[in-house]
């Protein structure tokens, strides 16, 4: 067998052999080797998204807690506001939220896009849209009587979408919250 060694705080010499029993503790593709209450353990890769984090003085998995990255849709088929998702903003918090937003008229006569912007605070379970300003650019593309609003309903800030009477649109957003 070759001569394979693994660095450790208890023995940085130590051959694999001694430590794993002649085969890598390692298992998967990505898994880290890390020291846990004392004892050389595996850490199994993350999901797709996850970084690594310390969490109780320990490396972990998990999401970055200030970044979301999410899409929602709906359809209308009438000119009557309809909620295309929401983002709940965490307690005692402040967020910058970006939209974007797309809409399509199902026969793909027309379409267009939008982007909102606004700064969302959570003040002890009170969510308010500071300085009530949402900056809407839009909309790009055909000419179109559709609106596009962000508003708030209790801890969320929700996308609101106006379409038009007697047509069948599809709504998509983007939500880039960080």
């Amino acid at each position: 067998m070759a001569d394979r060694h693994v660095a450790t705080s208890a023995d940085p010499g130590a051959d694999v052999d001694e430590l794993g029993g002649g085969s890598s503790p390692l298992t998967t593709n990505g898994d880290l080797y890390t020291r846990a209450a004392g004892v050389d353990a595996r850490l199994p890769v993350g999901s797709s998204g996850q970084v690594l984090r310390v969490s109780g003085g320990a490396p972990a998995w998990g999401a970055l807690p200030w970044l979301s990255d999410t899409s929602t849709g709906t359809t209308t088929a009438d000119a009557t506001q309809t909620t295309c998702g929401s983002y709940t903003v965490p307690n005692n918090a402040g967020v910058a939220i970006e939209v974007r937003v797309h809409a399509e008229r199902d026969d793909l006569t027309a379409g267009a896009a939008w982007t909102l912007r606004a700064h969302a605070i959570n003040n002890a379970g009170t969510v308010t849209i500071s300085g009530s300003d949402v900056a809407v650019d839009g909309p790009v593309g055909s000419s179109v009587s559709w609106s596009v609003t962000l508003d708030v309903s209790g801890t969320s800030v929700r996308l609101r979408v106006t379409g038009q009477a007697a047509t069948d649109l599809s709504w998509t957003a983007r939500w880039i919250v960080g």
